[in-house]
């Protein structure tokens, strides 16, 4: 997902159609109907759950944050230091 992680919830993941390739893919999909979050794991059935999870991502690969001000720190220690 790359830096599309930094808007991610369930529901726009669901909806992005690179993500539900992979997940096609992945799971050796062939019903006409897309997979769920929970086909690749029943805790996913929960969207809070699911949430949860990617704040976790969020936090550990954006560790300034993802607004204005945490883009410039983050920038600062990617590119300047």
């Amino acid at each position: 997902m790359d830096w599309r992680l930094a808007d991610a919830t369930p529901r726009r993941i669901i909806l992005d159609s690179a993500f539900m390739s992979g997940l096609r893919r992945t799971l050796g999909w062939v019903d006409p109907i897309d997979p769920s979050l929970f086909n690749l794991h029943p805790s996913l059935a929960n969207l809070d759950n699911a949430q949860r999870l990617i704040n976790i991502l969020r936090d550990n690969h954006y560790t300034e944050g993802t607004g204005f001000e945490g883009n410039i720190l983050q920038f600062r220690y990617l590119y300047v230091s």
